[in-house]
């Protein structure tokens, strides 16, 4: 089913608020509280614009309000997760950013384990394989693609299992290909494969 404009809005806004969590706050350990996330940004904020003291005011203020709205994109996604699920599993936080809300679906817990594995050691085990090729709902195929883009472990293997996986979800049109996950998992691999 094709997106709204508004659903793709809403999905790009909880996929950047998954980016922000898994690529700058959990690598730290950061507090995960509203005042955690707020207090890490605002450490930020004061790092960047302390460190140059030049730093016209417009810019400062153009750079505050970019944290801000980043601290609340992460702290509205840490806060559906919280009420629908464990905040300690990273595959539900990314369940809870791969779905529009009221329309959340569990995962298969084969698929799950995929993707914990995924995106904890960069690769799916073999065992698992065929389930990244079996029927996938849409909040399943954004799981997979968030698990590989996020993961903890980048390995020179990521980019090739990331761009099967997106030609599979593709060419089976789970996700159409203007979908916000689907659009991040290409620039993934082509920032992967130019890092290489």
């Amino acid at each position: 089913m094709a997106l709204t404009e508004q659903q793709s809005a809403l999905l790009l806004n909880q996929y950047e608020g998954a980016e922000a969590l898994f690529l700058e706050l959990l690598p730290v350990g950061a507090d995960l509280s509203a005042d955690g996330i707020l207090a890490f940004y605002i450490s930020r904020f004061e790092t960047v614009t302390g460190a140059d003291s030049q730093i016209d005011k417009a810019c400062a203020d153009a750079l505050q309000e970019q944290f801000n709205v980043k601290a609340w994109k992460i702290i509205e996604l840490v806060q559906r997760a919280k009420d629908t699920g464990d905040l300690g599993d990273l595959i539900h936080l990314l369940r809870v950013a791969a779905s529009i809300p009221g329309q959340e679906s569990a995962l298969s817990p084969e698929l799950g384990r995929a993707c914990r594995f995924l995106l904890t050691t960069g690769e799916v085990p073999p065992e698992d394989i065929q389930l990244l090729f079996a029927p996938l709902t849409e909040t399943e195929a954004r799981v997979l693609i968030g698990a590989s883009i996020f993961s903890f472990q980048q390995n020179e293997l990521l980019p090739i299992q990331l761009q099967r996986i997106l030609w599979h979800i593709k060419s089976q049109n789970y996700l159409y290909a203007d979908d916000p996950f689907v659009l991040a998992g290409d620039l993934a691999i082509e920032a992967m494969t130019v890092g290489a």
